[in-house]
């Protein structure tokens, strides 16, 4: 990918085009960019940019959501259960409205859920139960992006590989 690109494109939007319906998603994917650089101050700062527009704007739920996920998932701060809070406030919100940022949410908790597994070994298999319930649910689900979709079926791998591994010794 070409995280520079995807950061520049972004500005050029954002400092150009300040009443575009695409400003939040524009804000968004550069955070993105900026994280996958391993620039997390930056994104981190974007998304505080962003979290101002939703603010003063007044933007639709879906766009505090989607800040709140990508949010959780950049802030290298916080700790798998902390991240699991976050994501578990903005599951819950999204759940039965039809938002797509549900499925961003349980992939990432998910993700948090595999972190747990590693650092909880007593406890790895409730979590890695938890991971793939999330991401079959994911995976059975109409319409998610396909983005979302590879996620999902790399965490499902990486998911299902310890339990697979200890099978074959």
């Amino acid at each position: 990918q070409d995280w520079q690109g995807t950061i520049d494109a972004a500005l050029l939007l954002i400092d150009n085009f300040k009443e575009s319906r695409n400003l939040p998603a524009a804000y968004l994917s550069m955070a993105e960019a900026q994280a996958a650089l391993e620039k997390e101050e930056p994104a981190l700062a974007t998304l505080a940019s962003l979290a101002k527009l939703i603010g003063e704007r007044s933007l639709p739920q879906r766009w505090q959501l989607e800040h709140d996920v990508s949010q959780a998932t950049i802030d290298r701060g916080l700790d798998p259960k902390a991240r699991l809070t976050k994501l578990e406030r903005v599951q819950k919100e999204a759940s039965g409205k039809g938002l797509g940022v549900l499925s961003l949410a349980e992939l990432a908790m998910a993700e948090a859920y595999l972190q747990l597994a590693d650092a909880e070994k007593d406890k790895r298999d409730g979590h890695l139960q938890k991971a793939v319930a999330l991401l079959e649910g994911i995976n059975g689900r109409q319409g998610v992006e396909q983005r979302i979709l590879a996620g999902t079926l790399t965490g499902l791998a990486d998911a299902r590989f310890p339990a697979a591994s200890a099978a074959k010794d």
